[in-house]
């Protein structure tokens, strides 16, 4: 075995290490990764496909390819809202899948890898970079060889903005928690990274400015005035977001929803909103963002200080945070129900059939 690669096994161990021993609320997790001096700090979770250190054009970069089962890269930034990747990508092929470049939220394991665990991030072929939430949408088409892109996850307030080819594109993404940050190859897909550099945080004002989540372009600075000092013009207010379709939000067997109050907290609008439904358990009230999302019951501390700002009594707030907690509760009851009775129904049927 070459010292090269033991020296490459012994950074992935103490890599490894450092990555367990970290705090997991550590105010900034910040992983750089120049290729040019072996430096690779993602622990290879799955065992597929293959990654290895290769020469281009003098420069030695990170080769992955998914083979036939996919590979994963990854790096943990648990609790993190705020997170930040630079780097220099190169698609070989990507004939029957994507480089996927995801948060995830679930640690990784000996396990079969799952896709429905993705978070939101970006999907990546020869073809176009595509924004992932839940649902793939184009942004941009890709040009050949080697690209720099910047992704910026806001995880906070449930949006994202990719920086490519001197342009900007911003799109939706789940209000949640960071937890893992993913490059899943698929099978049949072949790259080649380098020069990453990425960041994760609970600081938003350490990784983004007033401009990375908006499509304005950011004003000039003006020459310095006569005291020495330079003066940058504010940009305009962004437009308000629309008011969310909280029809969209039904449940099953939810027959009408009433607007109960629109608060702010942290800068942002929230509604709070109460859903009937025709089983009892999934009568209650549902917390939404201003962008249309539904907060879940893992957060609870969060709807507790988004009711705190309410202009009514403590009663109601806890009997509005009660109504929360059990539609959230109640979901499950509705979803059992409803898969019960279709059952039911399909035994009867069943014995109908027989007897006939």
């Amino acid at each position: 075995m070459g010292f090269g690669n033991v020296s490459l096994k012994l950074i992935f161990i103490i890599t490894g290490l450092i990555l367990l021993l970290s705090p997991a609320n550590a105010a900034v997790v910040s992983v750089y990764a120049n290729f040019e001096h072996l430096k690779i700090p993602f622990t290879q979770w799955y065992h597929g496909g293959n990654a290895q250190i290769v020469e281009e054009n003098g420069n030695k970069v990170l080769e992955v390819s998914g083979g036939s089962a996919g590979r994963v890269l990854g790096v943990d930034v648990q609790y993190a809202p705020y997170i930040q990747l630079q780097l220099d990508l190169k698609l070989l092929n990507s004939s029957n899948g994507y480089l996927r470049i995801v948060a995830f939220g679930y640690p990784m394991s000996s396990e079969e890898y799952k896709a429905d665990r993705e978070i939101c991030g970006i999907y990546v072929n020869k073809e176009a970079i595509f924004s992932f939430n839940g649902f793939l949408k184009k942004l941009v088409t890709i040009e050949k060889g080697w690209n720099t892109l910047t992704l910026n996850l806001n995880l906070q307030d449930g949006i994202a903005s990719l920086e490519y080819g001197g342009e900007k594109y911003i799109f939706n993404v789940p209000q949640t928690e960071g937890k893992y940050f993913i490059f899943r190859v698929d099978p049949g897909t072949e790259a080649r990274l380098d020069e990453i550099n990425l960041k994760a945080g609970e600081d938003f004002n350490e990784f983004f400015n007033s401009y990375t989540f908006s499509k304005a372009t950011p004003p000039p600075i003006e020459g310095p005035t006569p005291s020495g000092t330079a003066v940058q013009t504010q940009s305009p207010s962004p437009a308000p977001l629309p008011t969310p379709d909280f029809d969209k939000l039904k449940i099953i067997l939810d027959k009408n929803y009433e607007l109960l109050y629109k608060t702010e907290y942290n800068s942002h609008n929230f509604y709070i909103v109460k859903y009937y439904n025709y089983l009892p358990p999934g009568t209650g009230v549902e917390v939404v963002t201003e962008r249309g999302f539904k907060i879940g019951i893992e957060e609870k501390d969060l709807v507790k200080n988004i009711l705190d700002t309410l202009d009514t009594s403590d009663v109601e707030k806890e009997l509005l945070y009660r109504s929360w907690e059990d539609r959230q509760n109640g979901i499950i009851t509705v979803y059992v129900s409803v898969i019960a009775f279709l059952l039911f129904l399909l035994g009867l049927l069943a014995v109908i059939v027989w007897k006939a």
